[in-house]
């Protein structure tokens, strides 16, 4: 699928390190994991020298795992939307930039049919809309679905479609098998009524990295 883009979904809490451990100590739980108290290791990042350090030291080996691939880098995104902290997307951007990096997940969902952004998250989103617009990163006006994730049906996925407003945007999905079994995401990835929304409504489909 030599039109698929790939992103990299950067792993920073809740997830096992791609660095050694002794290199990331003060980003580890008790058990060789990154710590998976997102507001602990938040504090960490804001307070810690040691932590700030280490924490760009895991993004770069990040990066470095996904050129190993051999892919062609598409965006970059994070597990619970942790380029949020500002530390964190500061070593984002400062790092990505060292990688070709063309266009990040702006995880804002605006207030509809799929829910909204909280209320406390959206400084956080304003600021990293700032960041990404003076660097120059590519990125979506609009999230749509992390309300929803893992239960994505047709019938919500065609009310989010029928009412976008212009600007560029991501439908959030977390598509999973389990033998025979998928979930709504699964099957309102493959379902002909979604396209035809999609054509009805001249929606555009595109990736990161052509937007």
């Amino acid at each position: 699928m030599p039109d698929l883009a790939v992103g990299l979904h950067l792993a920073l809490v809740d997830a096992a390190p791609v660095c050694d451990e002794d290199d990331i100590s003060a980003l580890l739980d008790g058990r060789g994991n990154l710590r998976s108290d997102t507001v602990a290791a938040g504090a960490a990042y804001f307070f810690r020298p040691d932590a700030r350090r280490q924490i760009k030291r895991e993004i770069e080996a990040q990066f470095r795992a996904f050129v190993a691939s051999g892919l062609p880098l598409d965006h970059v995104d994070a597990h619970h939307h942790y380029h949020l902290h500002p530390v964190v997307g500061a070593a984002l951007l400062k790092v990505g930039s060292e990688f070709g990096l063309r266009a990040v997940r702006l995880p804002y969902e605006p207030s509809g049919p799929a829910g909204g952004s909280p209320a406390y998250l959206r400084p956080w989103i304003s600021l990293l809309r700032r960041r990404l617009i003076a660097s120059k990163i590519r990125h979506n006006d609009f999230l749509h679905g992390i309300s929803w994730s893992g239960a994505m049906t047709v019938e919500r996925v065609c009310q989010i479609l029928g009412h976008l407003p212009p600007g560029l945007h991501e439908i959030y999905f977390h598509p999973e098998m389990d033998g025979d079994d998928a979930n709504d995401d699964l099957a309102t990835l493959t379902s002909p009524n979604v396209r035809e929304v999609t054509a009805q409504s001249r929606i555009e489909l595109t990736t990161y990295g052509s937007a």
